[in-house]
């Protein structure tokens, strides 16, 4: 479990992946001090991310994943998913942001459901907003929540105490 000392306020403990979620998020910065068990002072974040033992895959072949942990927290940093762009995907085209963060289903049903809505109501403008604009808000909120929870996955596999 990681310890975090940000402006001298004390939080934690955290599981590392939470604290990498928590870093992507811009709730603590790199240069926050941390601890954990076994260590003789705080150091800053990034030197004790990088002493962590990261394991598991990422969604890449298998064989692929180097040893050392900067490597991954790279490899993690490329893999992680936009909740900007799964924003705008869902803005253009419901559905597609969670298309994109990996939710097929979800997302092909969302944009079959639109489609029909639009061919039912469309020749009547007036209920085709009142039908059409919640649905779009939910779907952009949803699109950007399941973006963040595919990015704290992410983090889980790819980080161990």
């Amino acid at each position: 479990m990681i310890h975090i000392l940000k402006n001298g306020q004390p939080y934690g403990p955290f599981r590392p992946g939470d604290v990498l979620t928590y870093v992507q998020n811009g709730n603590f910065t790199s240069d926050d001090l941390a601890w954990r068990e076994g260590m003789a002072e705080w150091q800053p974040l990034r030197q004790v991310l990088d002493g962590l033992r990261l394991t598991g895959t990422p969604p890449i072949s298998s064989g692929f994943l180097p040893k050392d942990p900067a490597s991954n927290y790279l490899i993690y940093q490329a893999l992680k998913k936009s909740r900007g762009m799964a924003f705008l995907l869902n803005f253009l085209l419901p559905g597609a942001g969670f298309i994109y963060a990996g939710k097929w289903i979800t997302g092909a049903l969302i944009l079959l459901v639109c489609f029909v809505l639009g061919a039912l109501v469309a020749p009547s403008h007036g209920y085709f907003l009142v039908v059409s604009v919640p649905i779009e808000i939910l779907v952009l909120i949803f699109g950007f929540r399941a973006v963040s929870r595919y990015n704290h996955r992410l983090a889980k596999r790819m980080m161990v105490e």
